[in-house]
């Protein structure tokens, strides 16, 4: 019998052992402060609206407006963890002047303010009074420094100042300021602490 007791007592026993915590510690840790995080991407794609000034610094484009309006439909995919693409379709006003253009940009840093340079290429048309369509149509450039705002674990925020370069025949350059809203599925990114057993 007393082999039987010291049996009952050792199996409870022995489950509480099995059920304690290893030393893995990852309660109460401010992951900002500690060199043993790291960031994972948890959604690399994300679209919102935009919206900025275009001001002419060289060329015929005064001649439609010295500021325009833009308006755009953004949308990012973050391919590597410092390397951002972009995508913009936007619209000027006044008139209806068009584009779409393709950047590629790098994100200094991992934290939630990331300042980035870059560039791209696309195509933009210029709405020229008394002018027939394809006159203000070229193939644009673009340079640009901005920086990406993490507002909520879903939200960020873009600004961006671009200087393009148009190859039309009125040979247009513009300088821009614009400030865009991004929404993504899930977390972009977030910083987990690695574990130590």
């Amino acid at each position: 019998m007393p082999k039987f007791f010291n049996a009952v007592l050792f199996i409870p026993l022995f489950a509480l052992a099995l059920a304690a915590p290893v030393r893995v510690h990852a309660e109460d840790v401010n992951l900002n402060s500690h060199p043993e995080t790291t960031t994972v991407a948890l959604s690399r794609y994300s679209i919102g609206p935009g919206l900025g000034v275009v001001g002419a610094t060289s060329g015929d484009m005064a001649d439609i407006s010295k500021q325009l309006l833009s308006l755009s439909l953004v949308q990012s995919i973050r391919f590597q963890e410092n390397w951002d693409l972009g995508i913009d379709a936007e619209f000027w006003t006044p008139r209806d002047n068009y584009g779409l253009t393709m950047s590629a940009s790098y994100l200094f840093g991992n934290a939630a303010f990331r300042p980035f340079i870059g560039a791209g290429a696309g195509i933009r048309s210029l709405d020229y009074k008394g002018e027939p369509m394809g006159d203000g149509l070229g193939v644009e450039g673009l340079v640009q420094a901005g920086l990406y705002l993490d507002v909520l674990d879903n939200m960020q925020l873009r600004v961006r100042v671009p200087y393009r370069v148009i190859a039309n025949s009125h040979g247009d350059q513009a300088v821009g300021l614009d400030i865009s809203l991004l929404f993504s599925s899930s977390q972009r990114k977030t910083k987990v602490r690695k574990l130590t057993y």
